[in-house]
């Protein structure tokens, strides 16, 4: 029997302070936000329209969106790659935390270093291991 890859056994938590970790620059967050909205805006659309592809094509744009925002502007891998349900509900949470202004106060609760500055490594939670270029 197949033992499952260790990144798909990692919980939620460990994942959520990579996510984190893993989007400092707004202009990232920035691309998060619209792709999120895309998706959301085109799933919406697509039901109302009762035109599937729609939703199919406005959820493949939004996630080149994100993934192409790790590229150009962060410079580092998207942890989509690793767990795509995680990312998914990784990004709805950054934008909720980001609309009720508390995606700051997330940072500091999880022990990583204060939002828009480089990562600090040492304070990074047991077991915390984010994938660079």
């Amino acid at each position: 029997m197949k033992q499952p890859a260790a990144n798909a056994r990692r919980s939620f938590r460990l994942f959520w302070a990579e996510y984190l970790d893993a989007h400092r620059k707004p202009g990232t967050r920035g691309w998060h936000y619209a792709a999120t909205a895309t998706g959301i805006i085109s799933a919406g659309a697509g039901f109302l329209l009762d035109e599937l592809m729609i939703v199919a094509i406005g959820f493949a744009f939004g996630y080149i969106m994100a993934i192409g925002s790790h590229h150009w502007v962060e410079r580092n891998k998207s942890l989509m790659v690793i767990n795509p349900l995680f990312g998914y509900v990784a990004d709805l949470r950054m934008c909720w935390h980001a609309m009720t202004g508390t995606l700051a106060q997330e940072y500091t609760r999880l022990g990583l270093a204060p939002i828009d500055q480089p990562s600090d490594k040492k304070s990074r939670p047991v077991g915390f291991s984010l994938p660079r270029r």
